[in-house]
């Protein structure tokens, strides 16, 4: 029997940072719910506060239900992303404190270890078998990064200072399926193509200065269309038949040749001619050569279908320091293995590469920059790194390059649509 999910929230305990001049103090508690589901899982947030009193709670990240992994949303510093591993610890620490109050066997027991990031310490009291979770039948060989990819940013200072930046989240793909949203498994006309499941596993992050040169193309498919009166007419027959069959596609055939009669002694001389055309294989030769004209074809401007939009970043990363340094050479490894396509462990199917979500941020935690455009979940499509940008081969003594160009491709999963912008207020706000 599945105990009955609760929320719970430990006492508020301090981080310490650093030492000396450097040593700062976060207050953190982590605010714990489940059991949800079963097998049970546990969601875990990390709270942080103002004080050890409890001012200003807010939620700086979540943990991976089955790896315990913390994955830090906006209102995280670059200092709390770079000290993960003390939080981790401390939240352990404090999701331990509260399992008397939400675990009631040793599956939950297990499940909530393993969202402390403690998965090989399933507890209990005789029962100590955690129930394993489903396994995919195209399980990612050896060596593949499905998660723990880091949270960079550059430089280092990004977070203190009032600039705009550009953050870039890693997410595992979700395959749409044949219903749209989610991995449906039974086709749907009505729902098919409505958009993507809005819930995605966040795996890592880079922020960066908004690059110089950004812009966005929003473009749609129209293109010239034709219909002569015969293929009209044509036309109206076989939708008539469709939608009301056969008999009722026979009369409205019947009444387009009494109207074709009515007319004038052209309609005559142009069917007389199409006729001609069909039977002696010269097509529309018949009109020209006897008569001088053509059919109208009636050319009309249609709508084709929308495209998906494509965004190219350039960064000159050029570090100032030997830890500003490894922060370049990771965040150019993050991209280059994130959009990498991932073998499965039979090596029979290459499964899709990580996905991203892209965000222009206001510098200070200000939030979400409303003045730029908005961006879709979107796949790495180009990584092309200039390991030479100034035109000379220099390193610093440990071998690093003094400095790095990065340029990157996004291409969106799906294309924008009218009701992505909402009909309420018309606000100013670019939108997407």
């Amino acid at each position: 029997m599945t105990t009955p999910a609760t929320t719970k929230t430990s006492a508020i305990s301090p981080v310490v940072l650093g030492s000396g001049r450097m040593k700062s103090i976060t207050y953190t508690a982590t605010k714990v719910t489940g059991p949800i589901g079963n097998p049970p899982t546990y969601q875990s947030e990390i709270v942080r506060y103002d004080d050890a009193k409890g001012s200003n709670p807010t939620t700086i990240g979540n943990r991976d239900p089955q790896t315990g992994t913390i994955t830090w949303n906006e209102n995280a510093s670059g200092r709390t992303r770079k000290s993960a591993s003390h939080f981790e610890k401390a939240s352990a620490t404090q999701i331990n404190s509260v399992k008397n109050d939400i675990t009631g066997n040793a599956s939950e027991t297990a499940a909530l270890n393993a969202s402390a990031g403690q998965g090989n310490q399933a507890q209990g009291d005789g029962d100590n078998q955690s129930t394993p979770s489903p396994k995919s039948n195209t399980k990612a060989t050896g060596g593949t990064r499905t998660s723990g990819f880091p949270h960079l940013i550059f430089p280092e200072s990004l977070d203190t200072i009032d600039r705009d930046i550009l953050k870039m989240t890693m997410v595992k793909y979700n395959p749409s399926g044949f219903a749209g949203g989610t991995q449906g498994n039974t086709a749907s006309l009505t729902s098919m193509g409505k958009g993507r499941d809005a819930t995605k596993t966040e795996i890592g992050s880079v922020m960066l200065p908004v690059p110089g040169g950004i812009s966005d193309t929003q473009s749609v498919d129209w293109g010239s269309g034709t219909m002569d009166p015969i293929q009209a007419a044509a036309a109206s027959v076989a939708m008539t038949a469709l939608q009301k069959g056969l008999t009722a596609g026979a009369d409205v055939a019947t009444d387009l040749a009494k109207e074709a009669a009515k007319n004038g002694p052209d309609v005559k001389k142009g069917l007389a001619s199409v006729i001609a055309g069909s039977a002696t294989q010269i097509g529309k030769q018949a009109l020209q050569r006897g008569e001088g004209m053509v059919l109208n074809p009636n050319m009309e401007l249609l709508f084709n279908g929308p495209q998906l939009r494509t965004f190219g970043f350039t960064f000159k990363l050029s570090p100032r320091s030997s830890r500003e340094a490894q922060e370049v050479v990771k965040i150019i490894k993050f991209f280059k293995q994130g959009m990498s396509p991932i073998r499965s462990e039979s090596n029979f199917f290459l499964k899709a590469p990580h996905t991203f979500t892209l965000k222009y941020m206001m510098g200070k935690g200000r939030g979400e920059q409303k003045y730029l455009n908005k961006f879709k979940e979107c796949a790495l499509q180009n990584c092309t790194v200039q390991y030479t940008p100034d035109g000379n081969y220099n390193t610093f003594t440990d071998g690093i390059m003094t400095s790095y160009s990065l340029q990157l491709t996004f291409n969106e999963l799906t294309p924008v649509f009218n009701d992505d912008y909402g009909n309420g207020s018309f606000d100013a706000a670019i939108g997407f």
